[in-house]
């Protein structure tokens, strides 16, 4: 039977071992991205043995799904926090640009939260996208959650990853080439937000659906882009990224097709008078 490891000069407690080595992790990320970072290499830095951290973590894919799951949860710290901010600003501008922030401020552990391997092995990195996700979601409702707010949540939330692949692929042949399509999938979110915000803005009148549309055709070109670029990524991520985005579209559709049906229903209903006749004007019997 495994038995935890005992503390540390009896200074460093079982539970900060953990928390003290996922820091050190962190750190390292950022410095060295995560292919340099190795559990030898953090048990030297807080003063332990290795055997210690195969306690905590069976592999250095286990503990990087605890360093995705550790920044999913920084993530949804900082859009809880920009949620209120108490600025007045809208709050698909103020979670979004929290999201934002993020990826350009912490490319590498964005990175790690977003490996494939990561995420398809270890139920500890997906529950943590689910709840930063859910907690965007709701930051981007402002209240009770619709089919549109959370198709414009899981815009953004595609659009950024879609952002932050481009802008790491610096290693490629041609860079200059990446960093201009880098530029145009961020015009494409900016455009995304400012067509939201503006639809939902003027309320659920008939300019909503075009303006949906018009999101609607960002996501297509977005999908054109990522086309183009495999000299950048792989055919894998690729494949991903298509596919999300054509979850996206076919949630715009669905929800401009329920929209317009409810307007044109509205529109086509018979007046109060002709559903309930008087009696001065009901017919005979």
């Amino acid at each position: 039977m495994t038995t935890a490891p005992a503390a540390i000069g009896g200074t460093l407690s079982v539970q900060t071992l953990k928390t003290r080595a996922l820091d050190v992790a962190i750190e390292m990320v950022a410095r060295r991205g995560p292919d340099d970072v190795n559990l030898r290499d953090i048990a030297e830095t807080i003063g332990t043995g290795v055997s210690s951290l195969y306690y905590y973590f069976k592999s250095k894919d286990a503990l990087l799904a605890e360093v995705a799951a550790e920044g999913f949860g920084q993530l949804e710290a900082a859009v809880v926090a920009a949620r209120n901010d108490g600025s007045g600003r809208e709050p698909i501008r103020k979670c979004g640009g929290a999201y934002l922030r993020f990826i350009r401020e912490r490319p590498m552990l964005y990175k790690v939260m977003y490996l494939e391997r990561i995420l398809s092995g270890f139920e500890v990195a997906r529950a943590a996208e689910r709840r930063a996700f859910e907690t965007f979601a709701a930051g981007i409702a402002d209240g009770a959650p619709t089919q549109a707010t959370e198709d414009s949540a899981l815009a953004l939330w595609a659009f950024g990853r879609g952002v932050a692949a481009l802008s790491m692929a610096q290693e490629a042949n041609e860079a200059g080439s990446g960093r201009e399509l880098a530029r145009q999938q961020v015009r494409s979110l900016d455009s995304v937000c400012a067509n939201i915000e503006e639809g939902f803005g003027r309320g659920f009148g008939k300019e909503l659906p075009q303006h949906l549309k018009i999101v609607r055709g960002e996501a297509r070109e977005s999908q054109g882009r990522y086309k183009r670029c495999r000299h950048l990524l792989d055919g894998e991520i690729i494949s991903n990224r298509v596919a999300t985005l054509n979850h996206i579209i076919g949630g715009l559709t669905k929800t401009i097709s329920t929209i317009e049906a409810r307007q044109n229903c509205i529109g086509s209903a018979p007046d109060a008078t002709s559903r309930h006749p008087s009696p001065a004007t009901r017919p005979a019997q």
